[in-house]
């Protein structure tokens, strides 16, 4: 079960025309050389392609932290599980039947499918959203559920922090609801409500603004400022709030939005299987309305899975997943297409970058994720 709403290329990773050969144990594929070609290595990952397993069904959110050391992910098995990206594994002599590198999981408080996983700044504690109606905050070391974020009428598709200031919590629900959370908190600080189903949120770097989008395509941002403003202690609906900007183009269910490491851009992505950035500087000049550039070459299929896209903490890479079981990848700046990456079984959900190398992570509906390092741009 996974959240539904609504020509194969080499894989070289140093962009030559290299051809790699995957060798499969029961825990994990090693890509190793094909002839006499040479893959040079770019990261201190024990090898080049690592397959996690421990989730028993559908992966649909994975995310690395801050310190580029752990990765957190969701799964419709109820479970958020926790991997170390560089912790200690056992090869044979050629470099295979690698154990796993899960190193915990969280309590089994969700009761249903994790939607979305997110990391706080300080890598101590995930937020989770779940179909259970509830987001939830995790502390990683005890795995102890910390706060439930109770107020969604029905399933919570995501969650995401404020990145500056105090770290507020962000839902999105399928009651076409927006949660504006204080972790110390237990009810909501501000209750956005708007007339479709809203599956992703994410806020600039000044914390004052909100992005949205979900089954109605167009993306509406926000002034949080203002949301929460009109809040009264009776009620904490904000119907009829207008939005400061509308980001029209797409012309199917808007899946993911992610902003920019320099908080310039905004990147979304669509089930009408395109990409695209948006300029979302307070006072744009853009003559396109806002829009930057439409990638393509990643198809949402016809199962309406929610795929997200990501950034690299860089700036330089933008990832995202797809119907056809690869990961796509393009230079942001020129649109270039630089990698189409097979290895999953299933289709693609999400995918999270690593801060301090060229490492990336993915997962899928094949009940895995795939941990790999990736060429220098």
């Amino acid at each position: 079960m996974s959240l539904v709403k609504r020509v194969k290329t080499n894989g070289s990773l140093d962009g030559d025309s290299s051809a790699l050969i995957s060798a499969q144990s029961d825990a994990t594929k090693v890509l190793i050389q094909s002839g006499d070609y040479h893959i040079p290595r770019t990261s201190g990952l024990k090898a080049p392609i690592l397959q996690l397993s421990g989730h028993e069904g559908a992966v649909t959110s994975c995310s690395i932290d801050n310190s580029g050391q752990y990765i957190v992910s969701g799964s419709v098995d109820k479970s958020i599980q926790l991997w170390n990206v560089y912790g200690s594994q056992e090869f044979d002599e050629r470099g295979n039947d690698m154990k796993p590198v899960n190193f915990g999981s969280i309590a089994s408080g969700h009761k249903s499918a994790v939607l979305d996983v997110r990391w706080t700044r300080d890598s101590r504690s995930v937020v989770s959203a779940s179909a259970d109606l509830t987001a939830g905050l995790w502390d990683v070391e005890t795995g102890e559920r910390l706060r439930k974020f109770k107020g969604h009428s029905d399933m919570v598709n995501s969650v995401n922090l404020i990145r500056r200031g105090v770290e507020l919590v962000l839902t999105t629900g399928d009651d076409g609801c927006i949660g504006v959370w204080d972790q110390r908190e237990k009810r909501a600080v501000a209750w956005l409500e708007t007339d479709f189903p809203v599956l992703a949120v994410d806020s600039d770097h000044s914390g004052s603004t909100l992005f949205t989008a979900g089954i109605n395509p167009d993306i509406l941002a926000w002034d949080i400022r203002q949301v929460r403003s009109s809040v009264s202690p009776s009620s904490l609906s904000t119907h009829g709030l207008r939005p400061l900007y509308t980001l029209p183009g797409h012309s199917d269910t808007t899946m993911s939005l992610d902003v920019s490491p320099d908080g310039n851009s905004l990147l979304s992505n669509s089930m009408d299987s395109s990409v695209r950035t948006w300029d979302i500087k307070p006072f744009s000049s853009n003559s396109n309305g806002r829009l930057l550039k439409i990638f393509d070459g990643a198809p949402a299929g016809i199962e309406n899975l929610v795929l997200r896209a990501r950034w690299s903490k860089d700036g330089k890479l933008i990832g995202v997943g797809g119907a056809d079981n690869t990961v796509t990848i393009w230079n942001s700046f020129t649109g270039k297409l630089e990698y189409k990456l097979p290895g999953h079984k299933g289709v693609v959900l999400d995918v999270s970058f690593s801060p301090i190398e060229p490492v990336m992570v993915t997962s899928s509906s094949d009940k895995t994720l795939i941990l790999g390092e990736i060429g220098r741009v």
